[in-house]
C-alpha cells in the first residue's frame, strides 16, 4: 500500500493549484532581479546625463546676479539669484571704457621743486653814525629808486662842512699872497737884485699851498657828501620790508640788521635745479635763442601761478647730486609770487607736434614692456605693444606702436584676454539706478557704478551697467540689497536711507533706497558739489575714490558682513579724504574740513546711511 504523502524516486511531486514548479519559480525570480537592475541603471544613467548637459558650466556673462534663491530674478537690471535666472540680460564680453587715440601737440616737461628769490634784495644801512630823526616809508610799500626812506640828524655834518669850507679859504687867501710875492721876486731876479735861491724857495711855498689848497677842497667835499648821507634814500626799486630800527635811536654804520630791507619782486626769479640728462637739449634751446616757457604751481600743484621764461642755467653741474641750478624769470606784475616761497616748477624743454596721444591709463606694463589693448572694428581687443613717450597729466605721447584714430581700453583691462569682445556702457538715463541685491558681477541694469566699478551689480557699488557722466557718478549705488544711487548725475545730492534689503527673493526695494557702502554715493558727490572742483581736480578725485572703493572691496572678499564692508568702505575714503586735501586750494581745504566736521556729528561717515534732512 502506497502512502499518498510519499513519493517514489525519479516521480514529481504533487502541486497545489498556485504551486509554480520549483525550477520555474526559480526562473522568474532571477528573471525579475536582472529587470530591476537593468532599469535603475538606466535611470541613474538617464539622470546623470541630464544634470551634466543642464549644469553644463557656461561663460559667465556679466549679468549682475546676487546671492538670490535659485530662479529667482528681480526686476530687469535687479539681477537674478546664485544660479538662477538673471533679472536683465547679459551684455556679450566685458564692459570697459574706451578712448580714441588723438593727434595733437604734446609738450615734453620737466618738473622740479622751486625757491622764488628776489632779483635784488639790498639792506639799508646808515652810512655814517648819528640819531635817527624820521622814517619815510611804511612797511610793506613799493618804493622807486631814490626815494627817501629816512633821515639822520644832519647838524653835526653841517658844522663840519662849515669848517672845512674855511679852512678851505684861509689857504687859498695865502697861496695868492704867495704867488704875488713869487712875481716880485722874480722881477728883482731879472734886476740881479736877489738870488736864486731866494725866487726857487717862493715857487715852492707856492707849489705847497696850492696842494694845501686842493686838500681843504676835498675836506669840503667829504663833509657835503656825510651831509648827504644823512638822507637815506632807496638804491633800488621794489617792496620794503619791516623796520629794524625806530625814529629817535642812534645808528651807526656797524649795525647788522640796517634799517629796512628792499627787495625787487617785479620781476622776479625762481631759482630750481634741472637733472644733467635734460642740460644738452636745455642748451639748444637756448643756443637758438628759443623762449623756454616755465610754470610755477603751488604746493599742491594745483594752482598755476606764474608763467615765465628760463633766463639762463648755472656754469657748473653739481657733481654730488648730478643737477644743475637754472632760474626763470617771471613779470609777477600781480605779486602772485613772494621772495623765498617754495612752489612746483615745470619747464617745456620742447613740444612733439603731430603725436599720437592716449589717456594715460591705457597704457599698461607687461612682462613683454609697455602695451595697450586695441580695439578693431569687430569690438575685439587685441594686445598692441607700444612706445610711450612723453606723459602730461592724464595724457601719454606714443612714439610707435599705434595710429591716430585707433580705439583703446582705458579701463577694466584687467578682466582682458587677446580676442576677447568688448562692449562700451552706455549713458545712464536721469535717475536711473542699479538692481537689487549683493552681485558678483557688474550687472546690465542701469546703475550709476563708476567706470572704475565695484564687484557688484546691486547691493554693494551699484550696477556698471551704463556709464555716468562722471567716473564717481554712481560709484557706490546700492548698499545690500539696496538699489544704485543715481548714476547719470554726478553731482546728485539725493542719496539712500539704510533699509532691509530684498535681496534675498531678488526684489528690488523702492527707488532711493539703499545703504551699506553704496548708500553714501549720493552725499559723497553733494559734498564734492559743495567744494566746487575744477574739472582737473574732479578728475583726480573720481580717481582717488574709485581707487579706494575698488581696494576695499578686493580686501573683504566676497563674504564680508555687512559691518565689515562698511567698516573697510569707511576707513578707505577716509584715506582718499586725505589725499583729496593735498590738491585743494585753501579755501576749498577749510570747506571740506566743515563739511566733515557736518558729517560726523550727523552719525554717518563716508559710506553709511543717507544724508541727514
Amino acid at each position: 500500500m502506497t502512502d499518498s504523502g510519499s513519493s517514489t524516486p525519479g516521480s514529481t511531486p504533487p502541486q497545489g493549484p498556485h504551486d509554480a514548479p520549483p525550477w520555474l519559480g526559480r526562473r522568474t525570480r532571477s528573471g525579475r532581479t536582472g529587470w530591476f537592475v537593468t532599469a535603475a541603471a538606466v535611470v541613474v544613467l538617464g539622470g546623470l546625463v541630464w544634470f551634466a548637459v543642464a549644469n553644463k558650466a557656461k561663460p559667465v556673462e556679466d549679468t549682475g546676479g546676487g546671492f538670490g534663491p535659485p530662479g529667482v530674478g528681480g526686476p530687469p537690471g535687479s539681477g537674478g539669484g546664485r544660479g538662477g535666472a538673471a533679472g536683465g540680460k547679459g551684455r556679450p564680453g566685458a564692459v570697459v571704457n574706451i578712448a580714441v587715440a588723438e593727434a595733437g601737440a604734446m609738450p615734453v616737461t620737466v618738473q622740479a621743486l622751486g625757491t622764488v628769490t628776489p632779483t635784488a634784495t639790498v639792506t639799508v644801512k646808515t652810512q655814517l653814525s648819528g640819531q635817527l630823526m624820521s622814517v619815510g616809508f611804511t612797511e610793506g610799500q613799493v618804493v622807486k629808486k631814490g626815494q627817501f626812506l629816512a633821515q639822520v640828524d644832519p647838524r653835526p655834518y653841517q658844522q663840519q662842512l662849515a669848517q672845512a669850507e674855511a679852512t678851505a679859504a684861509k689857504d687859498r687867501a695865502q697861496l695868492v699872497n704867495a704867488r704875488m710875492d713869487l712875481k716880485r721876486y722874480q722881477t728883482l731876479l731879472a734886476q740881479d737884485s736877489v738870488s736864486r735861491q731866494q725866487v726857487d724857495t717862493q715857487q715852492a711855498l707856492v707849489g705847497q699851498l696850492e696842494a694845501q689848497v686842493k686838500a681843504d677842497e676835498a675836506a669840503v667835499g667829504a663833509q657835503k657828501l656825510n651831509l648827504a648821507y644823512t638822507r637815506i634814500t632807496s638804491p633800488i626799486s621794489g617792496k620794503v620790508g619791516l623796520r629794524q630800527v625806530d625814529a629817535g635811536n642812534y645808528v651807526t654804520a656797524g649795525d647788522a640788521n640796517g634799517i629796512v630791507t628792499v627787495a625787487e619782486v617785479s620781476p622776479i626769479d625762481v631759482a630750481f635745479t634741472l637733472p644733467e640728462d635734460v642740460v644738452p637739449k636745455v642748451n639748444q634751446q637756448l643756443a637758438h635763442h628759443a623762449h623756454l616757457a616755465v610754470e610755477v604751481y603751488d604746493r599742491a600743484q594745483s594752482q598755476v601761478l606764474a608763467r615765465g621764461t628760463l633766463a639762463t642755467l648755472d656754469n657748473l653741474i653739481d657733481t654730488t647730486t648730478g643737477t644743475v641750478r637754472a632760474k626763470a624769470r617771471f613779470a609777477n606784475a600781480d605779486g602772485a609770487l613772494f621772495p623765498n616761497q617754495f612752489v612746483n616748477v615745470r619747464l617745456t624743454v620742447e613740444v612733439l607736434k603731430g603725436a599720437v596721444i592716449v589717456p594715460t591709463s591705457a597704457v599698461l606694463r607687461g612682462q613683454n614692456g609697455m602695451f595697450v589693448y586695441a580695439v578693431d572694428s569687430a569690438k575685439a581687443v587685441h594686445i598692441r605693444p607700444v612706445t610711450p613717450g612723453a606723459a602730461q597729466g592724464e595724457r601719454t605721447a606714443i612714439l610707435s606702436g599705434l595710429s591716430a584714430g585707433e580705439t583703446v581700453v582705458t579701463d577694466g583691462t584687467d578682466r582682458l584676454r587677446e580676442g576677447m569682445t568688448v562692449a562700451a556702457p552706455p549713458a545712464c538715463p536721469p535717475g536711473a539706478g542699479g538692481g537689487a541685491g549683493r552681485g558678483l558681477h557688474k550687472g546690465p541694469g542701469s546703475g550709476g557704478a563708476s567706470a572704475y566699478g565695484g564687484r557688484s551689480g546691486g547691493g554693494a557699488g551699484g550696477s556698471a551697467g551704463c556709464r555716468p557722466a562722471s567716473a564717481m557718478a554712481g560709484m557706490g549705488g546700492a548698499g545690500m540689497g539696496g538699489t544704485a544711487s543715481p548714476g547719470a548725475a554726478p553731482m546728485a545730492a539725493a542719496a539712500a536711507h539704510g533699509r532691509p534689503s530684498d535681496a534675498a527673493t531678488g526684489a528690488a526695494p523702492p527707488p532711493a533706497a539703499g545703504g551699506g557702502e553704496g548708500g553714501g554715493s549720493g552725499r559723497l558727490q553733494a559734498m564734492l558739489a559743495e567744494l566746487n572742483l575744477d574739472p582737473g581736480q574732479q578728475q583726480k578725485a573720481d580717481i582717488l575714490f574709485a581707487e579706494a572703493r575698488e581696494q576695499a572691496m578686493a580686501q573683504l572678499g566676497d563674504n564680508a558682513d555687512p559691518d565689515a564692508r562698511r567698516a573697510a568702505m569707511k576707513k578707505a575714503y577716509g584715506a582718499a579724504f586725505g589725499k583729496l586735501s593735498t590738491i585743494l586750494r585753501p579755501e576749498q581745504k577749510a570747506k571740506l574740513i566743515e563739511i566733515r566736521a557736518r558729517m560726523a556729528m550727523q552719525g554717518g561717515g563716508q559710506g553709511g546711511g543717507g544724508p541727514q534732512r
